[in-house]
């Protein structure tokens, strides 16, 4: 899943929301270093009481979600065309998980279970489950014309299923995987999505004995047409507990992980899955001249233009 992030200053009344919506080719998602990212920069001054926002894939490019109504790519605030709904009323929105498929954008209730889909500036409830509270920080992705939820947390027990979600009966099903399965489940997943496969590049897991956080070292391909697991290699401990530290602060590039630089650490820290590289990378090897990384106080914001042209609408 690709992370756009955010950074907040105090400004008298209110909070500055840093934000750059980066706008993706969904089709053929960084295909080539710099392709996909628009990135039309604004500073949007409003205040988001207790973090009541979510960043989510919208038309061209994402939306800022809040209970009121959206912000879309030039900054425009757009009220919903339906009622918000109910059930995400006491929730934070910024634990709603979101991919797209097929050019809409669905949101699945944090843990798993409901589903929606944010489509013509509405919101609106989809399937007929409930809220399984059972699948936190899963990793939510679509392939092909399916979408799936991989791993996760709930009931003291890191995850190791595979579901997806059944359009015609709107409900979740458990997907049958073989071959080399994570045997500790997997959870906050950096992952690698390819046209064949989805690598877990990093992931953690809760162990069942004293409720300890471990960070999992070792890198899985999954088969997205046969559903077979492999355990491809080994990170040293370093890398896996630097990379799961800089978990929000990674976005997949190509069919490479990359984790953008910190004070400490002024490089790019790139890593090929297939392959099993990992190597530093300066940022002319991912980004187009005409763009730039953003940094706040150290941090990594976002992308943004060296000259801001005309940025076009999405609505």
């Amino acid at each position: 899943m690709f992370h756009c992030l955010s950074k907040y200053k105090k400004n008298k009344g209110g909070i500055i929301l840093f934000l750059l919506i980066c706008l993706l080719d969904f089709t053929n998602v960084f295909a080539e270093p710099g392709r996909g990212l628009l990135a039309p920069y604004r500073e949007l001054d409003i205040v988001l009481e207790d973090n009541q926002y979510a960043l989510v894939p919208y038309n061209f490019g994402y939306a800022i979600l809040t209970k009121e109504g959206y912000y879309n790519t030039e900054g425009l605030f757009i009220p919903y065309t339906s009622a918000f709904p109910s059930e995400l009323e006491d929730i934070e929105l910024r634990t709603l998980s979101s991919t797209k498929l097929l050019g809409k954008t669905y949101l699945l209730y944090p843990g798993g279970g409901m589903l929606y889909t944010f489509d013509k500036g509405a919101l609106k409830r989809i399937d007929a489950s409930f809220a399984h509270r059972n699948y936190h920080d899963a990793h939510f992705f679509s392939h092909n014309n399916n979408l799936y939820l991989l791993g996760g947390y709930g009931l003291w027990t890191t995850k190791k299923d595979l579901l997806t979600y059944d359009f015609s009966a709107n409900q979740w099903e458990k997907v049958t995987t073989s071959g080399e399965v994570p045997s500790n489940g997997v959870w906050n997943i950096s992952a690698v999505q390819t046209n064949a496969a989805l690598y877990i590049v990093n992931s953690s897991y809760v162990a069942t004995n004293n409720q300890k956080n471990r960070v999992n070292p070792k890198v899985y391909r999954l088969d997205l047409t046969t559903m077979e697991w492999s355990q491809t290699y080994n990170l040293d401990e370093n890398t896996a507990a630097y990379l799961a530290q800089r978990r929000h602060y990674g976005l997949q590039i190509g069919e490479e992980w990359v984790v953008f630089p910190t004070d400490a650490r002024q490089e790019y820290l790139a890593i090929d899955p297939e392959k099993g590289e990992i190597k530093t990378r300066s940022s002319q090897d991912f980004f187009a001249s005409t763009r730039k990384p953003l940094f706040l106080d150290g941090q990594f914001v976002s992308l943004r233009r060296q000259a801001l042209s005309s940025p076009r609408s999405e609505l």
